[in-house]
């Protein structure tokens, strides 16, 4: 429903509150009587300009109903064509949203004013930049509309909505006739933002996009071509440094991506997070699973693909973060595991993806890097911070064996002395820990807690309320130890029945 159909709505209640009684002609120019309208002008030629309580004029309706006609007659019998409602609207703006070039020309012979804007600033080119008529933005630009007028709200221009529109035709009007294409809206910090108890964390735009950034946004590569044809910068980033490649790959438009690298889009020009291109695909690849929905697949590439030219563009395989990502959804939790140091091959082992961390290796990836708790690949794909992703082809045993063959320790331990082994057992994946085992992994080993990989699996120590017990794996661990296994005999209280455990 258009902005206008709720001003008519305010209307028609001031109307029953205070039993007003609007000009005949603004009255049935809102009905779309357009005949009778035409009439009462004739008739009453006088009234073309008495208004309704909010401002709307017999003119303003007529071109909310697209009726040049109408448009016309009123305009001969003395309509102001600027007159505008108390939201700011315009017969103008409103031709514009229609995209009604004739009717928009006519307007502006008739005096109508082309850098009319509304209460936040939107102006009439924007409108008709969003709406997607080139003809429309030409004619409003030949008539000295201001190309780089800037909306009041987010500081955005005609280019930036034309571009997230997706309207190549009207970026192509709007550069031709010097729109900035490396203009940025307006900054905007989330922090600012007043919450109250019960509010969802949300992690808000901050502004600051170019209409390049937009177009990688929205996968519009039509539009990207023309702003890169007119000199748009691929270096420039969003306020957390995300360059347009990031961004047309975090939001699955791999072709957009493919033809950022072909414009030479810098393969390792990371964000404030470290994340650089090859992670940012990777993790797509292996999505964790989400209440955000994943991008659709358009059939013509996916994220693989532009893994595989990254690293032909010289991608460096071994580009750590320096922070922890967030969260793709305001229900999901961010992945502790994928914080400062990670890598892409670690990323790949946590969804013991197999092929990808062949790739990988193949392309100069250093199995043996670790995040900064210490964290081996080898641990996460034991299911170390366990995410399950999307595709389901998870293979951890044959992963694990991957990182044995590449010398990765078996025993090796994180920061807070947790190994594989732990993170098998606090996951009760018994295939797991029996593989584990068998090449060499200590029953005995203790983390900073004191805690055994029985006394993880049976939820000793462990900081979550109501945490599952692993009945089958503490059971599994305690014939492996013999007759030594001594160490938490005694079951914690659980809010979980004990499962039979599975590989994963």
């Amino acid at each position: 429903m258009s902005k206008m159909r709720f001003v008519l709505t305010g209307a028609l209640l001031a109307v029953a509150a205070f039993g007003a009684t609007n000009p005949p002609i603004a009255d049935v120019a809102m009905k779309g009587d357009m005949d009778a309208l035409r009439s009462l002008v004739k008739q009453h030629p006088g009234d073309v300009n008495a208004s309704q309580p909010d401002g709307s004029t017999a003119l303003l309706w007529a071109a909310y109903w697209n009726d040049e006609k109408a448009v016309e007659a009123l305009l001969s019998a003395g309509a102001n064509v600027n007159a505008s409602n108390r939201e700011g609207f315009t017969a103008l703006s409103q031709a514009c949203t229609n995209g009604n070039a004739p009717m928009v020309e006519a307007l502006l012979k008739a005096g109508a004013d082309a850098n009319s804007f509304q209460a936040e600033g939107q102006t009439a080119l924007m409108t008709a930049a969003r709406a997607g008529n080139a003809q429309v933005v030409k004619l409003l630009l030949d008539h000295g509309a201001e190309v780089n007028a800037k909306e009041s709200w987010r500081g955005q221009t005609a280019l930036m909505w034309a571009t997230a529109e997706n309207h190549p035709a009207v970026v192509e009007v709007l550069v031709d006739h010097g729109a900035e294409v490396n203009a940025k809206s307006a900054m905007f910090d989330f922090r600012d933002l007043k919450t109250k108890p019960g509010d969802v964390p949300m992690h808000f735009p901050r502004g600051g996009f170019t209409a390049l950034l937009f177009a990688a946004r929205g996968g519009f590569t039509e539009c990207a071509r023309i702003l890169l044809d007119h000199g748009a910068d691929l270096a420039i980033g969003d306020p957390d440094g995300t360059t347009a490649l990031i961004l047309a790959i975090i939001n699955g438009h791999y072709d957009t991506a493919s033809f950022l690298l072909d414009q030479k889009a810098d393969p390792n020009a990371a964000d404030q997070n470290g994340r650089a291109p090859l992670f940012a695909a990777v993790d797509m690849y292996d999505m964790y699973q989400s209440n955000r929905p994943a991008p659709k697949d358009n059939g013509k590439m996916d994220s693989r693909d532009i893994i595989k030219m990254l690293l032909v563009r010289g991608a460096d395989p071994n580009a750590k973060l320096t922070k922890m990502l967030p969260a793709r959804a305001v229900l999901d939790f961010p992945d502790k595991d994928m914080g400062e140091g990670a890598t892409p091959f670690l990323r790949a082992a946590k969804s013991s993806d197999i092929p990808l961390m062949q790739l990988l290796l193949e392309k100069g990836a250093d199995p043996k890097l670790t995040n900064k708790a210490g964290a081996t690949a080898l641990m996460v794909a034991a299911g170390m911070g366990y995410h399950k992703s999307i595709r389901g082809a998870e293979k951890p045993i044959e992963a694990i064996q991957l990182c044995l063959d590449k010398g990765i320790d078996v025993n090796a331990a994180t920061d807070q002395g947790e190994t594989a082994l732990h993170a098998a057992a606090g996951q009760g994946t018994d295939q797991i820990v029996q593989f584990l085992v068998d090449h060499g992994a200590k029953l005995d080993a203790k983390d900073k807690k004191g805690r055994t990989p029985l006394d993880v699996a049976l939820g000793k120590g462990a900081d979550a309320v109501g945490v599952e017990v692993h009945q089958s794996t503490a059971d599994l661990l305690r014939k492996l130890m013999g007759p030594e296994a001594t160490t938490a005999t005694t079951l914690p209280h659980a809010t979980h029945p004990p499962q039979a455990a599975e590989a994963r």
